[in-house]
């Protein structure tokens, strides 16, 4: 490989080939934004392909489009200068196209007339038009049904050469046209016809002028330097002000476009040129949907309905004034012509089987490699209403495809179950709803489109979580809502594996989340117990608790209640309120269902796993803990079945502490708060407490077979009055001694209830007691309240005092 210094053409470097010298160019004047640039590089591409070089090659790297071809710098100039005949683009249908009366006809009348050769297949096609508008008797834009048949009559009179634009302005769907976006409607946009400016800005002798001279076919002087711009980003000072319509927003003129309140339009008549060259390639894509519900629509190859989410500058309001989105595909590998071609013709994305119909589902299977092989990013564009009636082909982002897909984006089908995906972002949208509606809409959106990125993470995870939860919440409130909506399905094990940052606020939250679910059981073997216990997600939300641990919950319904079942509404305690306030509503609600249950059977408060220790002591510290994030991150939780998931610190599988008894943030766990360790027990289901375990030095269990850790009543409200730790730890010391477990620190303070409170929040300590802890938290818990088995029950009271 030879390489050459980059020239003022933009050649990159020369190549001997088998076929003879290549050489490549860097077009940095034909950019993926705007979408002209874009569109402009493929019009560069098919022209040369079609025209001068059937080899040509182009890709895209370092925002620019890369050709390798035969021909050198300054002959790529000579050909579109001397050689490039312009393409067929006739528009008979479309007022303003310059077929009609008043219609303007700078370039129409030039270009009809003129005897040049490199004119002579447009011209040809201007004059069938004119023949088939007279045999039809039309003397202006047909509409309906009239439009319908004058182009079906139309296609069959056109040479081969002008069908390709048809083909790429205009589909037929049935009985019906369609327009693809990209070319607006049929080839205008709003009163700019794109036909009659292609021809305005080829041979125009009006100001602006054209780029060539109609009789002749001779390019006028200011080609030259135009076409250097367009081509590699040469500065010029030849642009006009001429129209581009929705193809380049910064060119389009308008309020805050220059200095002052309106700048006019700013163009390069070549980059209008070139690109609507470029959109030629998208002829004969019409690629119909797959499902029989859709039957009668089609889909424009990358062409989605748009969505208003996963880009700032774009929301869910203007989801009803946008036509559509295009996703414009970049590729990094050497392509030919034919080759995108037939790409863009094959080129859908496919989501589980099926089309993607909006940004969302596009943005999944693109993560998905549900799209054509061969692309490394799509550039997104919205084509949304902007400046008035217009619309502007808004970038809105770009995403990258990897070879792997992120595991984050298949958690989104967990969520469509039931179509509850669709059913609520389609709801959500519904103008009645109001601004809180839209606004989480546009929020679930945002979400899951992060979890689609080819980087998505844990943060990403948890943000999608956060938002079910608030979508949740706003149903749980809203009996119009859960009417069309149902709650939340059942959320796989994988959302827990891929959102466990090992924060305590995430730890804390996902034990809460598991209450009422089953320890040890696989996902999916959640079988209902009797009497069932409530899952977490019961005190958020209003369930029918027929069956609550079901695949696709259900609202609680009281005419289809059966005799005996709960009343769902009354299960719900969660409310607007801090979190503290919240998790001791629970607490209460779960302690009044305990009540009625015998002793140790399906207890209310056994979960699915347990939070570290150090989880546990970080809420009770305060200091650093965030409660809002806690509390938000629990009620998308509250749906995810936890199945065999386990909590755990970094590093660790289970422990969350090193060997010197410290956690891995420092915190020195056997300075613990005693009275967390002294109530936590009487809140743990009682076949863990009958179970062997590591205390000490020994291996024993906390309480014997044949007995019960009853919690002494009024407990909690002593708690909950706020200056009555001491006795409450009286309480629950003196019931543990009644069922057989020691402890050393039976001493005066504590019968008299004079144990001083500390630095523990008795409200915050009431909350804590709810969440359940991990098997290793319980054995350090025990060793610090009850180290001693009751054959070792005497304790020296030095020590007592010293420990407590």
């Amino acid at each position: 490989m030879n390489r050459t210094p980059m020239n003022r053409t933009g050649l990159a470097r020369r190549t001997s080939m088998g076929n003879g010298e290549r050489h490549e160019h860097a077009l940095k004047g034909c950019a993926p934004v705007p979408l002209a640039g874009y569109l402009k590089a493929l019009g560069v591409l098919r022209l040369l392909a079609e025209q001068a070089d059937k080899d040509v090659a182009g890709w895209w790297r370092d925002e620019a489009f890369h050709l390798r071809t035969r021909l050198s710098g300054e002959e790529l100039l000579a050909f579109f200068l001397n050689d490039y005949r312009p393409s067929a683009v006739v528009a008979p249908w479309n007022g303003g196209s310059g077929f009609f009366t008043g219609d303007n006809r700078d370039g129409f009348t030039p270009l009809r007339d003129s005897p040049a050769v490199r004119f002579a297949g447009l011209r040809s096609a201007m004059e069938t038009c004119e023949r088939a508008l007279a045999d039809a008797g039309l003397v202006e834009r047909p509409q309906g049904e009239a439009k319908l048949a004058f182009v079906l009559r139309l296609r069959g009179q056109l040479p081969d050469e002008a069908l390709t634009w048809i083909d790429a302005a205009l589909a037929l769907s049935r009985d019906d046209l369609l327009f693809p976006p990209l070319l607006g409607t049929g080839g205008n946009d709003g009163r700019l016809d794109f036909t009659n400016n292609f021809m305005r800005r080829l041979v125009s002798s009006k100001t602006p002028r054209g780029l060539f001279d109609a009789e002749s076919g001779a390019h006028r002087p200011e080609a030259a330097p135009m076409l250097r711009a367009a081509l590699f980003g040469d500065a010029t000072d030849g642009l006009t002000d001429a129209a581009i319509g929705q193809f380049a927003p910064g060119a389009a003129g308008g309020p805050n476009s220059t200095a002052g309140f309106e700048g006019a339009p700013n163009l390069n008549p070549w980059d209008f040129v070139l690109m609507i060259e470029g959109a030629l390639l998208f002829a004969g894509a019409l690629t119909r949907r797959n499902e029989s519900a859709r039957q009668s629509g089609a889909s424009f190859p990358f062409t989605v309905k748009a969505t208003g989410a996963g880009w700032g500058g774009i929301g869910v309001e203007d989801e009803d004034d946008a036509r559509a989105e295009f996703w414009a595909p970049l590729w990094s590998r050497p392509a030919t012509a034919a080759e995108i071609r037939q790409f863009l013709a094959e080129g859908r994305a496919v989501l589980n089987g099926r089309t993607a119909r909006d940004g969302l589902e596009f943005a999944r299977a693109a993560a998905t490699l549900g799209t054509s092989r061969g692309i490394d990013t799509f550039q997104r564009y919205g084509f949304v209403m902007r400046a008035g009636k217009a619309y502007l082909a808004t970038p809105l982002g770009r995403r990258g495809v990897k070879a792997v897909a992120p595991p984050t984006v298949a958690l989104i089908a967990d969520l469509e179950s039931g179509h509850w995906l669709e059913r609520v972002r389609k709801h959500l949208r519904k103008g009645e709803e109001g601004a809180r509606a839209r606004t989480l809409a546009r929020r679930l959106d945002d979400a899951l489109f992060a979890l689609a990125e080819p980087e998505a993470g844990k943060p990403a995870v948890q943000a999608a979580l956060i938002a079910v939860g608030a979508v949740a919440r706003y149903l749980a409130v809203a009996p119009k809502a859960r009417e069309s909506v149902p709650p939340p399905p059942a959320l796989s094990p994988r959302w827990l594996g891929q959102a466990d940052d090992h924060s305590p606020e995430f730890q804390v939250a996902a034990a809460l989340a598991s209450l009422g679910h089953p320890p040890g059981a696989a996902a999916g073997d959640e079988t209902e117990r009797e009497p069932p216990i409530l899952p977490m997600a019961a005190h958020f939300a209003p369930l029918d608790l027929t069956h609550p641990l079901k695949r696709d919950p259900a609202w609680y319904d009281e005419k289809r209640r059966k005799t005996g079942t709960r009343n769902g509404r009354l299960e719900v305690v969660w409310g607007d309120g801090d979190l503290t306030r919240n998790l001791i509503a629970v607490l209460n609600r779960r302690l009044i269902d305990r009540t009625g249950r015998e002793e140790g059977v399906n207890d209310p408060l056994c979960a699915a796993m347990g939070a570290p220790l150090s989880a546990v002591l970080a809420f009770l510290d305060t200091s650093s803990f965030d409660d809002a994030r806690c509390a938000a991150l629990l009620a998308g939780l509250v749906w995810v079945r936890p199945g065999r998931w386990r909590l755990s610190s970094p590093g660790r599988a289970s422990a969350g502490q090193d060997s010197a008894g410290r956690d891995l943030a420092g915190r020195d766990l056997a300075a613990m708060p005693l009275p967390y360790a002294v109530l936590k027990p009487l809140f743990t289901p009682a076949d863990r407490l009958h179970q062997e375990r590591t205390i000490g030095e020994r291996r024993r269990s906390l309480l014997p077979r044949d007995h019960a850790l009853p919690i002494p009543p009024g407990l909690v409200a002593r708690l909950l009055r706020g200056d009555e730790v001491g006795p409450a730890v009286r309480d629950a010391l003196l019931r543990a001694h009644a069922s057989g477990i020691a402890s050393p620190f039976m001493d005066s303070r504590f019968r008299d209830g004079t144990f001083a409170n500390g630095a523990v929040d008795p409200r915050r300590l009431a909350a804590a007691l709810l969440t359940p802890i991990d098997d290793n938290g319980l054995d350090r818990v025990i060793e610090r309240a009850y180290p001693q088995s009751n054959a070792d029950a005497n304790a020296d009271p030095e020590t007592a005092d010293h420990a407590a």
